[in-house]
């Protein structure tokens, strides 16, 4: 679960907590890979994507999830953060 987190919070904009308690690997059957739309809310019948698909006909990333019986769930909680405050090029020795 720690590893399907990992992946899907490349596509959110917050982050993904496992809070499942699940350990071990599984093998996840799903359908042939679908488009999916990012957003929690489905899009407006008309609206287009990238490729010209009709949004509005794709399943959200909480749609999926719960074919799959996991929710996905806002909530406050404590995560690593780190800040960058400075960077500069290494000095050539």
């Amino acid at each position: 679960m720690d590893d399907l987190v990992g992946a899907v919070e490349n596509w959110t904009d917050r982050p993904l907590l496992n809070k499942t308690g699940i350990v071990g690997l599984y093998k996840i059957e799903t359908q042939p890979f679908l488009p999916i739309e990012v957003s929690a809310n489905p899009a407006a019948p008309g609206t287009k994507g990238e490729a010209g698909i009709d949004l509005a006909d794709l399943p959200t990333i909480f749609q999926v999830f719960e074919k799959l019986g996991l929710k996905m769930k806002a909530d406050k909680d404590k995560v690593d953060t780190y800040v960058i405050e400075s960077i500069q090029r290494p000095t050539e020795n």
